[in-house]
């Protein structure tokens, strides 16, 4: 009759062991199940002040259960039993529609007395395992109620009546887990409910008592304390009765609800409530949509059956797939993706989906099949799966702030370090706050396609700044341009900043979808998690600190030419997360090839992420060429040629110096004579002007040569520093030394 028997007439379940009964016990049984079930529906079927029915079907499954427990009873005593006369005025009181609370009154007292004289066990012999009772409830239950206890699964929609929902309190209000075992064990005839009577007792009282754990304001209890009620006086209880019994204590509101939880966790602590098992509704969510995407293709909805396609991968699986890589089963993630992909493309075409929709099903339950046998994730797992998230998802961003800051320490600017800071502490904050709107407003398709989009600009700004220091690599040059052109305005600071906010915006937001696709398969652990956090970040820091020291002991132009190929394959990489984030989100179309899938470089083994790939490392090979072959070479002649100018300059200089000092020295002793002409004064005049223009050239080419030649000495002396043998280092460093104050010794003579 109603589907609501399917866990409200929970009321028919064994107590110790089946094998203890007779078939009168059965019976015994069967009546207490009944009689709770009366107690706890009569008000669905008749009005509170009685005399008016409000379901018909309700009222007659009311009366056709207190006519069997009137039978049950009828077999187990004699016609002069109270217990009879306790049955039959319960058949009467709902045959006259009486007032609802006379009713239940009157089922409650039938039950308790039939306990009673039959001595009938309401609690197991030893306490159950609630372990065991969660692993049998996701195999042989959660088909119909939900791993989350929502009831909210495929095979639920096909019932006329919805299966109890456990996650709803108003349901677990009126269940005891000793009901609840009655109908595991006897099923709930006329009704999909079946019987699990070929489980053992001790099985059968470990699911009857898991299932209280999935009520949706329950939250788990963190550590073990001692019982406020002995678990077994609870196993009769319903939460409704506890609640009244705990208020009756003093205990209210939250502090009631604390410790009911303490209770129906049997005293002890045990991570596992309702949102332990979000992952395996993710799942049956996943399932039902791509049902229901399947309908809507059949009925000629194509754009409808690709939306619900998307949504449920988006909205679904791709929550669980922390879980799944992080417990070794990368693979079936990976088959399930691609299932999707071939499914998408068969919708856009028209084409009969029943292979790809097999496949996809047939993974999908694997998938499920394994949260069931493996449960919750242990310490180990959820510490190494979180230490992996940050390390993989914060290495992006930890390279490219270290490079941004090593290179900003090469030029001793400190003001742009301010808003490198400012930019990435803004990140984490903005990060986290469109992941707040994110889950609440956003669609799954909607927040992978934010990801893309945020990855394709990061890419767009990453390939400037790498072009921007390539370019620049001369540290002479790069400091002159840095400070000329850039020097008191915003863009320099706004481009850099930018790079900062990007990279760790996108890896914080995809970072934390990460953390929260964990967290749904049952770790209710969170040192664990927060242990792998602080490893990760502890190991990007000694990262870091590397890099910023490996900057100071490597020449700057090196060092800007390496932080520029690094950033520029980090574009790379963007722009390969960024388009194939789009193509999940069905903003751009997918064409796979046989290729290699590795998400942490960006790579994807469709055409038009490596197609885009390809083009830029193509340009970066041939600018690479480029720059071996033709740059280099023609810079250092331009070198070789400016400093055979400067010699050229420096000795027409001395030769003119000379000629002038001659001059001098005749006009003097003719001027003492008193016989000079103005022509040879002229003459005089003329090779003094000759003098101070070869000075100013030979000056201009001494500051061209600066610009190079300093990087070169650097370069030297780091290049010695390196030697082992002391003495040769010594001398080469003196050397070195002499050089450079020899070439700033000319300089500074030839401006006299």
């Amino acid at each position: 009759m109603k589907f609501f028997n399917f866990l409200v007439f929970l009321s028919i379940f064994l107590v110790s062991s089946p094998q203890a009964y007779s078939h009168s016990n059965d019976d015994v049984l069967r009546a207490v199940g009944l009689a709770e079930y009366i107690a706890g529906d009569y008000d669905k079927a008749v009005a509170s002040e009685g005399k008016k029915i409000i379901n018909e079907d309700e009222f007659l499954e009311m009366q056709d259960f207190a006519g069997i427990i009137f039978g049950y009873i009828q077999k187990l005593t004699t016609a002069d039993s109270p217990l009879l006369k306790q049955a039959g005025d319960l058949q009467k009181a709902i045959f006259q529609k009486d007032p609802v609370s006379g009713v239940q009154n009157r089922a409650v007292s039938l039950k308790n007395e039939i306990i009673r004289q039959f001595s009938i066990a309401v609690a197991p012999q030893k306490k159950p395992d609630l372990e065991r009772g969660r692993a049998l409830f996701l195999q042989s239950c959660s088909t119909c109620h939900g791993a989350d206890g929502l009831s909210q699964t495929p095979a639920a929609g096909h019932f006329p009546i919805k299966p109890p929902a456990f996650a709803n309190h108003e349901v677990l209000e009126k269940l005891s887990p000793f009901r609840v075992f009655n109908t595991v064990t006897f099923g709930i005839e006329k009704t999909p409910m079946p019987s699990f009577g070929m489980l053992s007792a001790e099985d059968r009282w470990a699911v009857a008592s898991y299932v209280f754990l999935l009520r949706n304001n329950l939250s788990a209890p963190t550590t073990e304390r001692a019982p406020i009620i002995d678990w077994e006086k609870t196993m009769a209880l319903t939460d409704g009765e506890l609640l009244a019994l705990l208020s009756e204590k003093g205990l209210k509101d939250d502090v009631a609800l604390s410790a009911l939880s303490q209770v129906r966790h049997l005293n002890g602590k045990a991570p596992l409530t309702a949102s332990s098992h979000k992952a395996g509704a993710e799942i049956e969510q996943t399932l039902k949509m791509l049902r229901d995407s399947v309908k809507a293709l059949e009925e000629g909805k194509k754009e409808e059956a690709l939306n619900l396609c998307v949504s449920a991968y988006l909205d679904g699986f791709e929550k669980t797939e922390a879980f799944f890589k992080s417990s070794g089963h990368g693979d079936l993630v990976n088959h399930i993706e691609r299932d999707f992909l071939h499914l998408r493309k068969i919708i856009r075409e028209g084409s009969t989906p029943d292979i790809v929709v097999a496949s996809l099903t047939k993974n999908l339950t694997e998938a499920k099949n394994i949260l069931q046998e493996e449960g919750v994730v242990n310490r180990w797992v959820s510490m190494t799966a979180s230490f992996m998230i940050v390390f993989r998802e914060g290495m992006e961003a930890i390279l490219l702030l270290a490079i941004i800051f090593s290179v900003l320490q090469a030029l001793k600017n400190d003001e742009y370090k301010k808003w490198v800071h400012a930019s990435w502490v803004l990140a984490l904050f903005v990060g986290f706050l469109t992941w707040l709107v994110a889950r609440k407003v956003v669609s799954g398709a909607a927040r992978e396609g934010l990801e893309g989009w945020v990855s394709l600009l990061a890419a767009l700004v990453l390939l400037y700044v790498s072009f921007w220091l390539l370019a620049k690599k001369d540290a002479e040059r790069w400091k002159q341009f840095l400070m000329g052109k850039i020097r008191g305005k915003t863009f320099g600071a706004f481009t850099i900043s930018l790079v900062a906010f990007m990279a760790v915006y996108r890896e914080v937001f995809e970072s934390i979808l990460f953390y929260e696709a964990l967290s749904v398969q049952g770790t209710h652990q969170p040192v664990w998690l927060v242990s792998g956090v602080v490893l990760g970040f502890v190991v990007l820091i000694i990262i870091a600190w590397m890099i910023l020291k490996l900057g100071k002991k490597i020449p700057l132009n090196l060092f800007f030419g390496v932080s520029g190929v690094l950033l520029y394959l980090l574009a790379v990489v963007f722009f390969g997360q960024g388009i194939h984030n789009l193509q999940e989100a069905d903003f751009l179309p997918q064409t796979p090839i046989p290729f290699l899938t590795i998400p942490f470089l960006g790579i994807y083994p469709f055409a038009e992420s490596l197609g885009v790939q390809f083009v830029f490392v193509v340009i970066f090979g041939l600018g690479l060429l480029w720059q071996l072959w033709v740059k280099v070479p023609r810079e250092e002649k331009q070198l070789e040629q400016q400093m055979a100018d400067t010699s050229v300059e420096l000795l027409n200089v001395h030769e003119l110096g000379e000629h002038l000092k001659e001059h001098l020295g005749e006009l003097k002793k003719r001027l003492g004579r008193g016989d000079i002409s103005k022509e040879e004064m002229r003459e005089v005049v003329g090779h003094m002007e000759d003098l101070d223009e070869g000075i100013h050239h030979a000056i201009m080419r001494l500051e061209e040569l600066q610009a190079h030649l300093p990087l070169q000495f650097e370069e030297i002396y780091r290049d010695v520093e390196g030697l082992k043998d002391k003495d040769e280092k010594q001398r080469l460093l003196e050397k070195v030394q002499k050089f450079k104050i020899h070439m700033s010794c000319l300089k500074h003579r030839t401006g006299e």
